[in-house]
């Protein structure tokens, strides 16, 4: 018994070897499964073979954008003028079957690309299943475009220098990093585990969620601004007509450059604090189980159990909810 489980061992060693060094052999074939392709290159988004495709703007004309991608970091950006030029890369050379789909369909450009048509080899062998996408479009075109819709699984989203109508940002893990943006309408931000970034953004209505990503926002101006998350940090300094945000147990702070008119901030234990311009005057009105509630501002109440602070006519409301969280509202010049 004994010598036969020697042999079965011998026997299940050597297929071991066998497939681990066809991998191996499979890995160095494809340059060391992307790595040192990757090394070599100078861009931060190459894997080290690309596929690029260009378009003319005088032959294609674009106005809307929609890029569907799977796993991979995803860039976007602004480029003074030329062509607008398409950029995959990868840690293998693509076959024809594992390339992006790029078409243009009346004025909208769809990037995609189908993830199951990977080869089995890429599956998942030092991130070879996963792609990189940079998107670079001449001024004329980011500048007047209507919709932008961009979404992916994994990966890193990086969108710059665009002007819109409306747009839609989402990704499952990956961070938003959303900079010098603006849009004339409505536009959706939304992660699962990914931070949401802003800086230099502005929209007419700006609605923000994530589960346990981290939303900050800084230059980031809106006449509504909606923030959610459940576990994460929600952290906004800019300006809003209107601002609600809510969380469970992430901590919330709005930093805002004049009083809106309303205010309303919910979370269950997580603290909530709201800076204003020392000169501001509002009412405010708050509720919590164990929480406490403080203000930098002068005070008197009201009936109803609202508090009318500052020394001015009240521009805005506030309304604060908490179970055991705490709240201040605090003077901007005292904020540390």
């Amino acid at each position: 018994m004994k010598k036969k489980r020697a042999i079965f061992t011998i026997v299940a060693g050597s297929i071991a070897v066998v497939f681990l060094s066809g991998i191996l052999l499979v890995g160095l074939s494809s340059n060391g499964f992307g790595l040192m392709a990757a090394q070599a290159s100078s861009d931060e988004h190459s894997y080290g073979y690309d596929n690029v495709i260009t378009l003319d703007p005088a032959e294609n004309a674009v106005s809307q954008l929609e890029i569907s991608w799977e796993a991979g970091p995803v860039e976007v950006k602004a480029v003074p003028a030329g062509k607008i030029r398409i950029t995959e890369s990868s840690g293998h050379k693509l076959e024809e079957s594992e390339q992006m789909q790029v078409r243009v369909n009346g004025n909208k450009l769809e990037i995609s690309w189908d993830h199951s048509r990977f080869k089995l080899f890429s599956l998942n062998f030092f991130g070879m299943n996963s792609k990189s996408l940079v998107v670079e479009l001449p001024q004329e075109v980011a500048s007047q475009l209507t919709e932008i819709d961009c979404s992916n699984i994994s990966g890193d989203m990086d969108i710059s220098d665009l002007t819109g109508t409306e747009g839609e940002f989402s990704s499952v893990s990956g961070a938003l990093r959303l900079s010098r943006l603006a849009f004339s309408e409505d536009c959706g931000l939304s992660t699962t585990s990914g931070d949401i970034i802003l800086k230099g953004f502005a929209s007419e209505t700006l609605d923000a969620s994530t589960t346990s990503g981290i939303l900050r926002f800084a230059d980031t101006t809106a006449e509504e601004m909606h923030c959610h998350s459940v576990s994460g940090e929600i952290d906004v300094e800019g300006a809003a007509q209107k601002f609600d945000s809510s969380s469970v147990s992430g901590s919330s702070r709005a930093a805002l450059s004049a009083c809106p008119e309303e205010v309303k901030m919910e979370s269950v234990s997580g603290a909530i604090i709201v800076e204003l311009p020392s000169n501001a005057s509002f009412t405010v009105e708050h509720d919590t189980v164990s929480g406490s509630f403080s203000s930098d501002f002068p005070s008197t109440d009201r009936k109803g159990g609202k508090r009318v602070c500052g020394t001015g006519k009240p521009s805005g409301e506030l309304s604060f909810s908490t179970t055991s969280g705490n709240m201040q509202v605090v003077k901007a010049s005292a904020a540390g």
